[in-house]
């Protein structure tokens, strides 16, 4: 009995330790796989690191290993991001998110929400980046993770200086250029003076952006990420052609072009829809094989066979359709946009034809038609001192007849093309339109302009003039206000206008089925500067006009 008991005893020691092997072998395997998938992302053969990723996938979920799954989807996820395949990227990187309050090990959670403030910071998401870098930069000085801790450094002062806010962001790059040099880390020196390199440049501030760029430029090794260099070469062709070196420009643009053509050509290519494909398809198949097991085998394999020929060739059908499909929605879309684009130029074309032709008319007017008036009222006042007493009434009805007149012809003149804005600018002008208004007592208009420090070209200049002259003629027309408050302010590279009024408000539903040409024209001009409107109105609460664009 004893013997039996002991040989019970090293049977279950052999096949702990046999089960104990195969584990281990299974975690190299895995970590072997992720390597050689980082690996292929840090030099731009994203296909290939997807394959790798989801055949490591698999063996993760056959073995249920909650950390190997989450690390996986967020590494998925960046190689999305990488090829700009945005919902792919969010979708995977949402899956890992939930597996969160699972995880023991913060430097991954740290990594997953470092990875979903990269796709949003991307996708110009600026509240969700800052939300989930922040929640990253917390885990990661918990975890005192020193290489880390200076990405999110890296990653919030990118945020701040794209922002605007100099002093915060540039207070984060020197505390993760510090780790990164103790740490001897080039690729990660390189990438946090490209941030700030960036935030100069857009600013036009481009002596010091090419300081930090060129400070960043000399880390590059040959193993540095592909995107990285990428991002260089980006900036710097931006860099040499705000400072009219178009030679180096040219360089670096050829240099991020061929960049661009080595990766970028296959990567968005149907392999990586087929392989994400392939991956759902086997994992749908597993699970229907787990519940299948107590059907007799030969006749359960016929079928599957039968089926899977069936649904390959269904997949290959839906494939070629959906590319098919595919195609012809791009060509569709593209076609729509160069439409968009013609009609935009043709628009434009006549505003600007529209445009010469008022300040022509207002010059002849002032010019011509003033000066005929005005000569006429010299002419006229000769003649008091020889005029009988009795026709002196006439002469003076005369004279104020033709004041008026120029007075007229003074304010048609101003009303088709503002002297101010043509000699003094956008402010200038709008401040004398709201002065004239105010001047009537009959509405009271507040101009906010504090925030306003950029000059304009004159085309820029005159549409806007006439967004604001529109929008504030409708609203003295329609909306029975006493109060109209503007504010006119820019950010970095962005102009934003808000006009509120507290007048009875309207159905803004009801604009697309207006006859009337003024929000046609105040649509149009928005359209042309490339921008974005939103009027928010109900009945008796007022209205606002929200309008922005870049520059």
């Amino acid at each position: 009995m004893r013997f039996v008991i002991f040989l019970i005893v090293i049977v279950v020691n052999i096949q702990l330790v046999f089960s104990k092997t195969i584990n281990d072998s299974l975690n190299d395997k895995l970590i072997e796989m992720k390597d050689q998938g980082n690996n292929f992302v840090i030099s731009g053969q994203y296909s290939k690191a997807l394959k790798i990723y989801f055949d490591a996938l698999k063996l993760a979920e056959s073995r249920r290993d909650t950390f190997s799954i989450a690390s996986i989807y967020n590494n998925i996820g960046t190689a999305y991001k990488e090829i700009q395949d945005y919902n792919n990227s969010i979708m995977f990187l949402q899956k890992a998110e939930r597996l969160i309050p699972r995880l023991k090990e913060k430097s991954l959670i740290a990594d997953i929400y470092n990875t979903m403030g990269n796709i949003y910071y991307d996708t110009y998401k600026d509240t969700l980046a800052l939300k989930y870098y922040q929640k990253s930069h917390s885990v990661r000085l918990l975890a005192g993770d020193s290489s880390k801790l200076a990405s999110s450094f890296k990653n919030l002062a990118a945020f701040y200086l794209d922002i605007g806010n100099m002093e915060k962001g540039k207070e984060m790059i020197s505390e993760s250029i510090k780790i990164r040099v103790a740490l001897n880390d080039s690729s990660g020196i390189a990438s946090s003076y490209l941030a700030i390199g960036e935030a100069y440049l857009l600013q036009k501030q481009y002596e010091l952006a090419k300081q930090y760029l060129n400070n960043g430029y000399s880390y590059l090794l040959l193993n540095t990420p592909i995107y990285i260099k990428r991002m260089f070469f980006e900036d710097f062709a931006l860099l040499y052609s705000g400072t009219n070196d178009y030679k180096n420009a040219y360089k670096f643009q050829n240099m991020l072009m061929n960049l661009k053509d080595s990766i970028m050509n296959t990567e968005k290519s149907k392999q990586l829809v087929e392989m994400q494909t392939k991956y759902e398809t086997e994992k749908k198949e597993q699970q229907l094989k787990l519940k299948s097991v107590e059907v007799d085998k030969q006749k359960y394999q016929n079928k599957i066979q039968i089926l899977l020929f069936i649904g390959l060739a269904v997949l290959i059908i839906l494939i070629f359709g959906f590319v098919f499909y595919r195609n012809k929605q791009h060509q569709k879309a593209e076609l729509i946009k160069e439409n968009n684009r013609q009609e935009k130029l043709r628009f434009k074309a006549v505003i600007d034809s529209e445009e010469k032709e008022r300040i022509r008319v207002a010059k002849e007017l002032h010019d011509g038609l003033g000066q005929l008036l005005s000569s006429a009222k010299l002419n006229m006042s000769s003649l008091e001192d020889g005029i009988q007493k009795e026709d002196e009434y006439l002469l003076k009805n005369s004279l104020t007849i033709i004041d008026d007149a120029v007075n007229e012809v003074r304010n048609i003149s101003h009303n088709m093309m503002p002297t101010a804005l043509m000699n003094y600018g956008i402010i200038e002008a709008i401040t004398g339109l709201v002065n004239k208004i105010n001047d009537s007592k009959q509405i009271t208009i507040i101009f906010n302009n504090n925030n306003f420090s950029i000059t304009l070209n004159k085309e820029t200049e005159i549409a806007l003039y006439r967004i604001i002259q529109e929008i504030i003629n409708n609203m003295l027309k329609h909306s029975k206000a006493t109060h109209i408050e503007i504010d006119l302010f820019n950010l970095i590279n962005q102009i934003k206008l808000n006009i509120t009024d507290n007048g009875i408000g309207f159905n803004v539903a009801e604009i697309k089925d207006s006859k009337g040409i003024g929000w046609q024209n105040i649509y149009s001009r928005v359209s042309m500067l490339n921008g974005n409107i939103d009027i928010i109105s109900s009945s008796e609460k007022g209205t606002e006009v929200e309008i922005d664009f870049k520059l």
